[in-house]
């Protein structure tokens, strides 16, 4: 992960327990090891699928596609030094993401009204968004 004021600035006792994270931990041997590019409001990364994340063949499991879009959000969310878990998440998947070709996961933390903070997210490949999802966090402190 990559290091912003807003992740320095978290408790010690967060960022200790988010290494073994199983999306972005450097401390999970069996995680997916993300590398979030992080901006104001949103973080980025790439990940190449290996045949172990399949459902049908050739195809990414949707429950690993749902996860990389909810670990993109919560670090747009840490950008801001929010520290969110998810309330609620809609997703659509549009197209089939297939293995051989590297996913661009996006995160993006839209607003805050109330204790909520409303995030959206994409995957794409070769250039197509192929899911989308938008989803309700909460602050960690809160839940």
């Amino acid at each position: 992960m990559t290091t912003t004021p807003a992740t320095r600035d978290a408790p010690a006792e967060f960022l200790t327990s988010h290494n073994h994270c199983f999306t972005c931990g450097e401390n999970n041997h069996a995680g997916l090891h993300l590398d979030f590019q992080l901006s104001p409001g949103s973080a980025t990364c790439t990940w190449h699928p290996a045949p172990e994340f399949q459902s049908y063949a050739g195809r990414i499991h949707g429950g690993i596609l749902t996860t990389l879009m909810d670990s993109a959000m919560v670090h747009a969310l840490l950008t801001g030094g929010i520290q969110g878990v998810t309330a609620t998440m809609d997703i659509r998947f549009r197209h089939p993401v297939t293995l051989g070709f590297p996913l661009v996961i996006t995160g993006l933390h839209a607003e805050s009204k109330r204790g909520i903070h409303y995030c959206s997210a994409e995957i794409r490949q070769n250039g197509e968004t192929v899911v989308q999802a938008s989803a309700k966090f909460l602050s960690l402190a809160a839940s």
